[in-house]
């Protein structure tokens, strides 16, 4: 028999700029939002987790740094660590680039079809603020300078810890993604056996939704941010099994 195919798909890319924004005329240049996209990241600039007390003592840090946190930068050089070392990110969590793929194939009453869906250009801040954390905080974190020097968190923490869970571009993630968000496989039954059964058509189909998701974040769906408390649901895998009969 024949084989039918369809394939269909959509992109978009979309830039905003901020062209004027009344800000306080003591802002420093590095932090405001003029000129900028929207819903940029104010946050702190890092330079990885610190090994040693020596290193803490020799540079601009919070009170009550210890060896295993995030190092700040003193972005305006006053040999402190305040709110106007914060930078602005270049990117937001609202996606310049959004895209959809739409594909299936059809043969001998046998059908299947996949809908992907992605975006790109766009930014999550990720802070573990919660007791609740993703065993890659574990098994990753800071434990000493001479066990773990490249270790990709820091030090252990809760919530409640003052230097750690500072916004900052530590936590900021990329967040482009793309995700199996539907697909579909469908079998009509033979034109004989229908009318042996005295119908006009029967259909029996499966399908999955949320099915796979390839990211960079990897400990939450890079679709949702975790800049408080109130973390965002994960999206649910579903499955479902349908008989749709036409008498």
């Amino acid at each position: 028999g024949n084989v039918n195919y369809y394939v269909s798909g959509n992109f978009t890319f979309a830039r905003n700029k901020i062209v004027y924004f009344d800000e306080a005329a003591n802002i420093p240049d590095w932090q405001r939002e003029t000129g900028g996209p929207m819903d940029t990241w104010l946050m702190y600039k890092t330079d990885g987790i610190y090994q040693t007390w020596d290193e803490i003592n020799s540079t601009p840090h919070l009170s009550g740094t210890q060896p295993g946190d995030i190092k700040y930068v003193d972005v305006d050089g006053n040999g402190e660590i305040t709110d106007n070392d914060r930078i602005r990110s270049n990117t937001s969590n609202v996606p310049e680039i959004v895209y959809g793929i739409n594909y299936g194939i059809e043969w001998k009453g046998l059908e299947v079809s996949m809908l992907w869906t992605g975006q790109g250009r766009a930014s999550q801040m990720i802070v573990p603020y919660s007791y609740n954390l993703d065993k890659d905080f574990y098994e990753n974190r800071w434990i000493s300078a001479e066990e773990t020097p490249n270790s990709k968190y820091p030090r252990a923490f809760n919530k409640d810890d003052q230097i750690n869970t500072k916004w900052s571009d530590f936590w900021l993630y990329d967040a482009s993604f793309i995700r199996l968000k539907n697909v579909e496989i469908a079998y009509n039954l033979p034109q004989r056996i229908v009318e042996r059964l005295k119908m006009q058509n029967i259909r029996l189909s499966l399908t999955g939704t949320n099915l796979l998701t390839f990211d960079k974040i990897k400990i939450q769906d890079p679709d949702s941010k975790a800049t408080g408390f109130n973390q965002a649901y994960p999206m649910a895998k579903t499955y479902s099994f349908g008989v749709n009969v036409t008498f």
